[in-house]
């Protein structure tokens, strides 16, 4: 009996998770498409970067 409760509870849990992530990418998708669209890392010089190249 044990089992049965605790999968149900896992399941439950599992499912309430990506619930709320499928709710949260939603949010996101919609918030992203006014934002402009900019790279993350900007660089003021070519000379911050520090790149090896072989």
């Amino acid at each position: 009996m044990g089992r049965v409760i605790g999968a149900t509870i896992i399941s439950i849990g599992f499912y309430t998770v990506m619930w709320g992530k499928a709710q949260d990418d939603e949010v996101m998708n919609l918030d992203s498409s006014s934002m402009p669209k900019s790279p993350l890392l900007q660089y003021k010089d070519a000379d911050d970067v520090d790149v090896e190249r072989s």
